[in-house]
């Protein structure tokens, strides 16, 4: 995995879970559904990780990226808001979530 810029969508793992969501959704999936899918299949992978900084690296890119995609479609769900907000922000001030 790779990233090519510093935000959200210019990182491979976050665009595969992009891609993931846009793809369960076309299937019909609703949002609640699609995050339950994604979050199994990502767990899971990230439970192989050797690294520990690794995993929780690519866990904080998930739940971001989840809550991004909720917050899209209207759909936040409080217990993905929570663990996106948790993530260390280096930034100042409120992100666009505890603005809502």
């Amino acid at each position: 995995m790779g990233a090519w810029g510093p935000e959200l969508w210019e990182d491979d793992l976050s665009c595969d879970i992009q891609d993931e969501w846009n793809d369960l959704l076309d299937e019909g999936c609703s949002p609640r559904k699609a995050t339950k899918i994604i979050l199994e299949s990502w767990l899971e992978e990230f439970q192989d990780y050797e690294d520990e900084k690794d995993a929780q690296a690519d866990l904080s890119i998930l739940y971001i990226s989840l809550a991004a995609l909720q917050l899209r479609h209207r759909a936040l769900q409080s217990k993905i808001k929570k663990k996106a907000l948790r993530i260390p922000r280096k930034r100042r001030g409120p992100s666009p979530l505890e603005r809502r």
